[in-house]
């Protein structure tokens, strides 16, 4: 990979993503919804955000591993030290 292409979901980061998504009472945009889309990350303290969509029958340390999974991926990582690398909201807007 080079270090100017952008980072792309493998099906290891749909399977994290889809594990967020079951926790939520509606998707979030930022997440990736087909092999090859971005990894986008996510803005400083999307957990604000995220955490009112919780599900009321999950617990916030479920939603926080879910997420850890994800957010320590190795593709997540690499999509943060891309050059240039934006930060994304919830719906997947540029901060």
């Amino acid at each position: 990979m080079n270090s100017e292409e952008a980072v792309t979901a493998r099906q290891s980061d749909l399977s994290r993503a889809d594990a967020i998504g079951k926790l939520l009472i509606r998707p979030i945009a930022i997440l990736p919804k087909v092999v090859g889309d971005p990894i986008k990350p996510f803005v400083i303290g999307l957990w604000n955000d995220i955490q009112p969509l919780r599900r009321t029958d999950v617990s916030s340390t479920a939603l926080r591993r879910a997420l850890g999974a994800y957010l320590h991926s190795k593709a997540y990582f690499l999509a943060l030290a891309q050059p240039g690398a934006f930060r994304f909201d919830l719906d997947g807007s540029r901060d």
